[in-house]
């Protein structure tokens, strides 16, 4: 698709623009702003999709580099060029229907699915609001979905529409023209880091509406955390802090919730441990793998350990081959792919002790063990707490660093431990991550406030700064 766009001229190749970045950034960012520049919006949109994704899987930065400014004003020239062209061809913008009188809220997602915390903090808004009308529209800038990912994906009254096109330029021209005619109170940027079509359209002087960024892509390189005009919401204290102090981002805080606030109780006479999240979140530089780390616990102590969530077959089968050569009763081991709610589960389960996913901590599930009532134990990355979910969890909550830490921290865990943790979760989840907590501060920001919650202390850094550095070798 060929469109005009107002980014300065320059070299392909070599643009001033970005002559503070990295030679090989800067050359990327350069040949996106040049394709754009031609009219060229397919090859720019993919340009800067295809480059945040890859530097993202090629585990760049992870919890050092956030966002750029350069990035973000490269894509948003995509979005002026499609609304200057539906302009400049007179395109209707008159709403889809008559007004109810009720606030139409736009949800952009870039995928959907039915695990996973990011389709649960989506129904968690959209419960926060119920008077509002809710509209969640999926770019799908990869093409992976299919109708019935969408369509089963979530488990409240909204609308949900599938953007149809496939060129990433076709996309983008596809959103305008449904956001002209919804013409919503708010725009809410919920997609992935690599979005570019649902971050070139959050053009503030396009919309009458209030657009905000949630910014759940957290540890990643993201496009859209400097789209002017646009009001910045974090989900978590550590989070909050890097944008404001680190990134002079004016940053806001809504804090994830749990719906559901069930019980446990003991009715399993044994220790109960539980993981849950997709594999992907046991992958990565640790300590020990996801399979070592099952066989660590099943030998530390008795009882029974339940993973929430796929297993990869190939895992599977290493998981069964570790538990038979360590005389494990393999039935010790349960594995559930799928639950509605995680809280419940755990508290149905009688679970004692939940074992955060790592590298990469899990935040929703946390919110969720502490709802239940359940003490979690963390992985202490040294050079990285952002990643480990650690500024999430109670101050009290469990840290191990090691594997024979991590064995201590199990046999240590009796009854008396047990009833403690649980009264430091529900005390704590209580007070900072209840249900009206959230829906109160959702209503606020979406009423231009927000400024009246204050957010949870940062936790102190449990790791050590020298982790990643020695002397050399002078052997």
């Amino acid at each position: 698709m060929k469109r005009n766009c107002t980014l300065p001229l320059g070299s392909p190749d070599r643009d001033e623009t970005f002559a503070g970045l990295p030679p090989h950034m800067a050359s990327w960012l350069a040949r996106a702003a040049a394709a754009l520049r031609a009219g060229d919006l397919d090859a720019g949109l993919t340009q800067l999709r295809d480059g945040v994704k890859g530097f993202n899987d090629a585990r760049l930065g992870v919890g050092v580099v956030f966002g750029c400014r350069e990035m973000d004003e490269v894509c948003l020239e995509a979005g002026r060029a499609i609304h200057a062209a539906r302009d400049e061809a007179g395109a209707d913008r008159t709403p889809a229907t008559i007004s109810s009188g009720r606030e139409t809220i736009v949800y952009l997602l870039t995928e959907l699915y039915a695990t996973g915390g990011h389709s649960r903090v989506v129904e968690d808004l959209v419960i926060a609001k119920p008077d509002a009308d809710h509209l969640v529209i999926v770019t799908d800038i990869l093409n992976t979905q299919s109708a019935n990912d969408v369509s089963s994906s979530l488990r409240v009254p909204c609308r949900i529409v599938k953007l149809s096109m496939r060129r990433p330029a076709d996309k983008l021209a596809e959103l305008a023209a449904l956001l002209d005619h919804e013409r919503p109170d708010h725009i809410i940027h919920l997609g992935h880091h690599f979005d570019s079509v649902a971050t070139a359209v959050m053009r503030p002087e396009r919309f009458a509406a209030h657009l905000l960024y949630i910014h759940h892509a957290d540890h990643n390189l993201a496009l859209g955390l400097f789209l002017p005009g646009v009001t910045h919401v974090d989900l978590h204290p550590r989070g909050l802090h890097i944008c404001r102090s680190h990134l002079g981002l004016p940053a806001s805080y809504l804090p994830m919730a749990c719906r559901t606030e069930p019980r446990p109780s003991r009715t399993l006479p044994t220790f109960v441990t539980a993981t849950c999240g997709s594999f992907g979140k046991f992958t990565g530089e640790a300590p020990m793998t996801f399979e070592e780390m099952i066989v660590t616990r099943l030998e530390a102590r008795d009882g029974f350990h339940v993973h929430i969530g796929a297993v990869p077959p190939e895992v599977e089968d290493s998981l069964r081959a570790r538990c038979e050569a360590a005389g494990i009763d393999p039935t010790r081991l349960i594995n559930i792919p799928f639950v509605d709610d995680v809280a419940q589960a755990l508290a149905t389960l009688a679970c004692d002790l939940y074992i955060v996913s790592f590298p990469v901590g899990g935040g929703k599930a946390i919110l969720e063990a502490m709802a239940a009532g359940v003490g979690v134990l963390c992985y202490g990355r040294p050079t990285l707490q952002l990643l480990c979910g650690i500024d999430i969890a109670y101050p009290e909550a469990l840290v191990w660093r090691t594997k024979p830490e991590f064995e201590v921290i199990l046999k240590q865990y009796d009854d008396d431990a047990r009833e403690a943790h649980r009264a430091f979760a529900r005390d704590y989840f209580t007070k900072h991550h209840s249900f009206p907590i959230m829906a109160t501060q959702w209503s606020s920001l979406l009423d231009r406030g927000g400024d009246a919650l204050v957010p949870p202390s940062i936790k102190p850094f449990r790791g050590s700064p020298l982790a990643g550095f020695d002397f050399p070798d002078v052997s």
